[in-house]
């Protein structure tokens, strides 16, 4: 985009290696994945949950703040991957499997802690896989 004959660089001034011209467009097309990945994608978790998992709907009372960590978890993700260092995308599965710990091996009340675990890796490796796709896109739209 041309301001005045000049290019747009949000990034002027930043002495980051990964940080590169970004066009007006590529830019508008980051801050709607990530409107996206905040609100839309725990929807299409939401299905591939009640999918993969029909007969047990109670894993929200079981891993609380879900919804909150998801989309968290999805921007930092689209994040790295837009970065350039998608390996370091498991530092974010290692703390989550972390903080997660305790409520999967816990399963008293429940169907097991194996059910438990399940609904957990889906959820995270469908919002892993919605946030990296959707970085890819913008990745590609530049």
């Amino acid at each position: 985009m041309e301001f005045g004959g000049t290019s747009w660089r949000p990034s002027r001034g930043l002495a980051f290696p990964f940080v590169a011209e970004v066009s007006a467009d590529q830019f508008t097309l980051a801050l709607a994945v990530a409107l996206f990945l905040l609100a839309t994608a725990n929807r299409i978790v939401r299905l591939l949950l009640d999918a993969a998992l029909p007969q047990w709907k109670s894993g929200e009372d079981t891993l609380k703040g879900g919804r909150i960590l998801g989309p968290l978890e999805r921007l930092i993700v689209g994040a790295i991957v837009l970065s350039g260092d998608p390996a370091a995308a498991a530092i974010v599965i290692a703390a989550k499997s972390l903080l997660r710990f305790p409520e999967m091996r816990k399963g008293d009340d429940g169907p097991g802690p194996e059910a438990v675990t399940e609904y957990f890796l889906i959820g995270t490796l469908s919002s892993l896989l919605i946030a990296a796709l959707m970085a890819i896109l913008v990745i590609s739209a530049g």
